[in-house]
């Protein structure tokens, strides 16, 4: 359901005070699960490896932290635990719905680790399966590389589902096969550079440690020749003076010795320290170009999937000229439509109507990932009619580039 800016408070303010009404004397609230609803098709199944077969009322405990949704009026979040019979009690970050008819709030979706990472999983679960490439049956099966860490967001998603099936409409397997070799290997050679040079930043930290001892010993055996010359001085007698004063200067002359050799231990200190910076600069360096390749494999992807989109809607994507993004802003009124739009170093402003093209915040949690970072839009003109949409600067996709 969606809402103009002139109800919406009215409706939060409804949906917040409904909750509260009920956790003023309670920390427990019944649920209703939808059969056929999101949660019960895509989040319980992967998550938490269970799918109900009809409507089901669920009791949550301990329920906490509640909030209403920024972007969906209607919505109240709370952590909560509940129990699956077999398997004891277990946490989740539920998104509930005020009641419109029946008894109880029904449970739109529900999360169970980082919310970022789990809301880009449930949109590709949902697109997937409301496309027919999958179904809850595929969710439960993946469960176990969810529960052990092994699939975390939708890009580990994906590549499970390639690994299990290609069907004739997608891209073809061997096409996708020879992208994951390029770019694993690129990735595998970037790893390997990054892992040579810490392993020699250790080394240059190592021979450093080491010089630093030798200089400590060093000045202990100055100290020793310092205390020793002294001692000398002060107790030997007039008949001895002469062989001492000779015993003290050689000892000077030794002093002068070990504090050269602690001068060289301290710039041979030095040299190792200013080797270990570059070499960490090195590494450090390797490491962004390592995620730059995944980020580039990642758009590429991402890319692909957009032309083919806009193709079947007789459009072309037209992408904006590279630049940092500076600025985020959200639910911004625009010619009457509440968008996101982004403003560029550069002073140029792109707008997106998020009802129509940003329903779930998708593009606007990734644009506000990429602030201070070089960035390229895209916007969908009609073949038929170029810079139709991009000439009055809106847009339909954000990618972060080099």
């Amino acid at each position: 359901m969606r809402f103009n800016q002139l109800d919406s408070h009215k409706v939060m303010h409804n949906t917040s005070k409904y909750f509260e009404e009920i956790l003023k004397t309670t920390d427990c609230i019944d649920v209703w699960i939808g059969s056929r609803e999101h949660a019960n098709l895509d989040s319980l199944p992967i998550r938490y490896g269970v799918k109900f077969d009809h409507n089901t009322v669920l009791r949550l405990e301990n329920v906490h932290a509640g909030q209403t949704d920024g972007k969906y009026p209607d919505r109240y979040h709370v952590e909560a635990e509940f129990e699956i019979e077999g398997r004891g009690r277990l946490p989740g970050h539920f998104v509930l719905r005020k009641p419109h008819s029946g008894r109880h709030p029904a449970v739109v979706t529900v999360w169970r680790k980082d919310v970022k990472t789990e809301f880009g999983l449930s949109e590709a679960m949902q697109s997937l399966r409301k496309d027919g490439w999958t179904t809850s049956a595929d969710w439960l099966a993946l469960h176990p590389l969810y529960e052990s860490g092994k699939l975390k967001t939708h890009g580990d998603l994906l590549a499970q589902l390639l690994s299990r099936k290609v069907g004739s409409d997608s891209i073809p397997k061997d096409i996708l096969e020879q992208e994951r070799k390029n770019t694993d290997k690129k990735a595998a050679e970037l790893l390997a550079s990054y892992e040579e040079m810490e392993r020699r930043a250790k080394r240059e930290e190592q021979r450093a440690k080491h010089n630093t001892s030798v200089a400590l010993e060093a000045i202990d055996h100055l100290e020793k020749f310092s205390h020793a010359n002294i001692a000398l001085t002060k107790d030997m007698a007039a008949a001895e003076a002469a062989r001492k004063q000779a015993e003290a200067a050689r000892i000077e002359a030794e002093a002068e010795k070990v504090l050269e050799q602690v001068q060289r231990a301290a710039a041979e200190t030095a040299r190792a320290q200013a080797e270990a910076a570059r070499a960490q600069a090195e590494a450090e360096k390797a490491e962004t170009e390592a995620r730059m390749a995944s980020v580039e494999a990642e758009n590429r992807r991402l890319r692909e999937n957009e032309n083919r989109s806009a193709l079947k809607q007789r459009q072309q994507v037209v992408p904006s000229d590279p630049d940092t993004l500076i600025e985020v802003l959200e639910q911004q009124m625009h010619r009457g439509s509440s968008c996101t739009i982004l403003v560029l170093r550069n002073g140029k402003r792109w707008h997106m109507k998020t009802a129509t093209f940003d329903p779930y915040g998708t593009v606007t949690q990734k644009a506000r990932s990429l602030v201070g970072r070089r960035v390229s839009v895209t916007s969908w003109d009609p073949i038929n009619e170029p810079g139709k949409w991009s000439r009055q600067g809106y847009f339909r996709n954000i990618y972060e580039v080099q």
